[in-house]
């Protein structure tokens, strides 16, 4: 649904920026960093995190049917253009990482829906971030 948060553990490598780091087909988040960030999430009352990896592509017109078909039988809950390259640049270089997202748009039979000018999605961040910030400063990572 529109806002839903995305905590995913890692993404299918659909974008090429993974490749200048590597070969893999799937880039992960930094596991202790995700459980943490989950848990604490959570604790600050944060509900409906959903938590399926995702498929980052680069390429904006490949999303077709036979594809969708392809990610939803991978258990893929959301496409993005970013999340696999930034767990592929972070492994690379040492540095721990996770991925927010929100569920901006909405693919359908029908096509695309477009939501991210409305006022649910801005509350949605908003309310995820302070939540976030909230467990972050008692936290030592």
């Amino acid at each position: 649904k529109i806002g839903e948060l995305i905590l995913p553990p890692f993404g299918y490598v659909g974008e090429g920026t993974s490749r200048y780091y590597g070969n893999a087909s799937l880039a992960f988040a930094s596991k202790r960093l995700w459980n943490k960030a989950k848990a604490g999430l959570v604790g600050e009352g944060v509900e409906d995190i959903c938590t399926s990896p995702v498929w980052t592509t680069d390429a904006l017109y490949r999303e077709t049917g036979e594809m969708i078909k392809k990610l939803l039988g991978l258990g893929v809950g959301a496409i993005d253009m970013e999340t696999s390259a930034v767990f592929s640049v972070a492994e690379a270089v040492s540095v721990r990482s996770v991925v927010f997202l929100w569920v901006s748009d909405i693919l359908t039979r029908v096509g695309w829906e477009p939501h991210f000018h409305e006022a649910r999605l801005k509350w949605a961040i908003a309310s995820h971030m302070k939540a976030f910030q909230r467990w972050l400063s008692h936290q030592i990572i």
